[in-house]
């Protein structure tokens, strides 16, 4: 009785996904499957993308506003190029509350940890840095699917800043997807996958 209720909870009540593709697609496939998630908001610079994320049930709803879909998050993955993560985490800080977390799925991290600690400021605990090792052929929103990251690695890079609390979270999440999570500091990390 106390699994199923345990269950029955959500992890999350609302994720923002930034990059409904591939990536953050599978993400939100398999939260929603795992029922670990209430309500994902997508927001995308390509607006036929949220259209099919959306008909595909990835997201929920979406946003063109980074205010409007950040606003009461619980957790926002960044699943975009790791080029575009410097110029988001800019754009969210501003709208950023105090219980969010903020992680991403970019293939580089000490890059992604600079740009955040410069944009996040004294926000940057809130940030928790990770890296799915998990990917096809194809990408886009009709590309994604809930078993992306069954039995993969999940590298989470945690920060100094970082509470146990908001780690969990993301391990938790991650897990949820069906992945197995490993530790590496960001440098580690980028001399393990710079090959």
């Amino acid at each position: 009785m106390e699994n199923s209720e345990a269950q029955a909870r959500p992890l999350f009540n609302q994720i923002v996904l930034i990059g409904v593709g591939l990536i953050g697609g599978s993400f939100a496939l398999a939260l929603k499957r795992a029922g670990a998630v209430k309500h994902i908001v997508g927001l995308d610079r390509d607006a036929a993308s949220l259209q099919v994320a959306r008909s595909l049930g990835i997201i929920d709803s979406f946003s063109y506003d980074i205010a409007d879909a950040v606003h009461n998050a619980d957790l926002i993955l960044i699943a975009t190029p790791v080029a575009q993560t410097a110029a988001i985490l800019s754009a969210i800080y501003p709208h950023l509350q105090a219980h969010t977390i903020v992680t991403d799925a970019g293939s580089t991290k000490a890059d992604v940890v600079a740009a955040a600690r410069a944009s996040l400021q004294e926000k940057i605990a809130q940030f928790v840095p990770a890296h799915p090792i998990a990917g096809r052929e194809k990408n886009g929103p009709q590309a994604a699917i809930h078993d992306l990251y069954a039995g993969k690695k999940a590298v989470i890079t945690r920060l100094l800043e970082n509470d146990a609390t908001s780690v969990k979270k993301v391990e938790q999440a991650w897990r949820a997807c069906g992945a197995i999570i490993h530790h590496l500091s960001p440098q580690e990390h980028d001399q393990v996958f710079a090959s």
